[in-house]
């Protein structure tokens, strides 16, 4: 819904009606809310359960030295362009 739908739609309705959904949106956000921590809940207890998997995500996030090194290309703070052949 864009806002003009939604300023449309908003002006039908009553106070009493806006007041109504305010209890809504609260319960909607609490229950996102619940979910999350619920989640980060488990997150947490599978990395403390098999720190293997939290020591394997850190060395795919390292790049590795062949990478930043490779023959024929500039550094990573210049863009990565193939070097002129000699």
């Amino acid at each position: 819904m864009d806002e003009l739908e939604w300023r449309r739609a908003d002006a039908k309705r009553r106070d009493t009606e806006r007041d109504q959904r305010v209890p809504d949106l609260i319960d909607l956000v609490a229950g996102v809310d619940g979910i999350l921590q619920a989640q980060a809940g488990a997150d947490t207890g599978s990395f403390t359960d098999n720190p293997s998997m939290l020591i394997a995500d850190q060395r795919r996030a390292e790049p590795t030295a062949t990478a930043q090194t490779s023959p024929g290309f500039e550094t990573h703070s210049k863009p990565i362009v193939p070097a002129a052949a000699s």
